[in-house]
């Protein structure tokens, strides 16, 4: 297998987020409105389905930060007029006018994006993990992905929650989630078949504290751990076992190596996500106990 490497890649556009949205297949956008999908198709048409899908998520990203803070601007300036309007006369009216009207607009157009928000782990990991599929992966052969790559911090993933014992400040309430968003299983060109899952463990700290001049202050922190299962099946025609099958979980099938392998991985931002490159170290970390024959 030619050696699997993150390649970066841009794209410039013009285009705005909902306009791209009405361009979307139907499958498309119930994927953006659900953040969900699980299909199996050839490496080419997951591409083609899932980058668009990324392009319009990143320009999604910018645009709803934009348009929430001009939202807050406009209506702020627009409650000031209204204060204002008492005993201000007509003038003041269409001030209020004036600046409540594109607040509004701007508020429903936050609101319209906010629906249509896919989650970073798309853009970050799923898309460029099909790029690099799309070189490695048997091109005849479909691959089949189960995504779930909704908000992980939710009540339905909480599988624990550890309340404050602190008598004193800082008091610190600790959640913990569970998300497991892919499995999938996909064959390479040298025949080599891959099946993986991810699962992100999540904790949550909610912290207040009292500064020294006596104000409150909440702080929220995470720490992300991603792992990841494969398992990895390599066609005996092709390679040769040299390491010590003891020394790992394998199976010797009849026209197949078959080992199991786990990763970790480490993070401490809900933007920031699983590195590939923890990824492709574990593939590559399975083709190391083997040769080419």
């Amino acid at each position: 297998m030619a050696e699997l490497t993150h390649k970066k890649t841009s794209k410039k556009t013009s285009k705005k987020a909902l306009g791209i949205f009405k361009t979307l297949t139907e499958e498309q956008k119930q994927f953006a409105l659900t953040n969900k999908i699980s299909a199996s198709y050839k490496i080419k048409k997951w591409l083609d389905l899932l980058q668009k899908l990324a392009i319009m998520d990143k320009l999604g990203d910018k645009q709803r930060k934009r348009s929430k803070g001009w939202a807050i601007a406009f209506l702020i300036f627009a409650g000031f007029f209204t204060l204002l309007t008492f005993g201000g006369g007509f003038f003041m009216l269409i001030m209020v006018a004036i600046f409540a009207v594109p607040g509004f607009l701007l508020l429903s157009r936050y609101k319209k994006l906010k629906k249509i928000d896919i989650d970073n782990r798309l853009r970050l990991f799923v898309v460029p993990l099909t790029i690099i599929l799309l070189e490695e992966a048997n091109k005849e052969k479909k691959i089949t992905y189960n995504l779930n790559v909704k908000n992980p911090v939710r009540k339905d993933n909480i599988s624990e929650i550890i309340p404050n014992t602190n008598k004193r400040y800082p008091k610190i309430k600790t959640t913990f989630y569970k998300s497991e968003w892919m499995e999938a299983s996909a064959e390479f060109s040298d025949g080599v078949k891959l099946n993986w899952d991810i699962e992100d463990v999540i904790r949550k700290r909610n912290i207040t504290k009292i500064s020294r001049s006596g104000k409150t202050k909440y702080k929220v922190k995470y720490k992300i751990k991603h792992i990841i299962n494969m398992q990895v099946q390599l066609p005996k025609s092709k390679y040769q076992l040299t390491a010590d099958p003891t020394s790992f979980l394998y199976k010797d099938s009849n026209n197949y190596h078959v080992l199991k392998i786990k990763g970790k991985a480490i993070s401490n931002s809900l933007v920031q996500g699983l590195d590939i490159n923890a990824f492709l170290e574990l593939v590559a970390s399975a083709y190391s106990k083997f040769k080419p024959i």
